[in-house]
């Protein structure tokens, strides 16, 4: 890969590579992949082998003869390139403005987002639970979710409460998997 291209990779994908960077040349378990790249979700084992493939793929790296992520068979991987920090000398990064979404319009929904805010309030009291959105398709269940987790964000729920909702709380949409923006 040249020194400027750009490649595209998935979310998942792209934290994988984070926290093989984060510690170069310093094994990271197929377990702490897990845990780190995935703490929210249960996922099968083979999610960081599919990621550390998709990633050889994208940067041009062999399995065989690697020359940027060593697999150690049966405990991990370790990426093996010498990583350069720079300082300010680099021009800072540009970002494009993202557009606001504009406000939800839901109607008569208000008992289901009552039962999840009721829900909300247990697992912030410590309660473990588990829940599910689910029905036919085109009812409002995104809607739901989306309207909860902006009254969520109104509401200015702590980032570490947030955390702790989500590490204890799966709302789960069969068509749209929505948890954090």
């Amino acid at each position: 890969m040249a020194g400027a291209e750009k490649t595209r990779l998935r979310r998942k994908t792209f934290e994988v590579l984070r926290h093989l960077v984060a510690g170069p040349g310093q094994l990271v378990t197929k377990e702490a992949l897990l845990d780190g790249v995935w703490a929210e979700a249960a996922v099968s084992d083979s999610m960081p082998s599919i990621c550390v493939a998709e990633l050889r793929e994208a940067l041009g790296d062999d399995a065989r003869t690697p020359t940027l992520i060593e697999t150690v068979h049966g405990r991990g991987y370790r990426f093996i390139a010498q990583v350069v920090t720079t300082t300010g000398s680099d021009p800072a990064p540009k970002y494009r403005a993202v557009a606001q979404e504009p406000a939800i319009i839901m109607v008569g929904r208000e008992a289901e987002l009552a039962q999840l805010h009721g829900w909300f309030a247990r697992i912030r009291g410590g309660q473990r639970r588990v829940v599910f959105v689910a029905g036919e398709p085109g009812i409002g269940k995104t809607t739901v979710v989306k309207a909860f987790l902006d009254s969520v964000a109104q509401d200015r729920v702590s980032e570490s409460a947030m955390a702790n909702a989500s590490s204890s709380t799966a709302l789960v949409n069969r068509t749209c998997r929505y948890w954090r923006r």
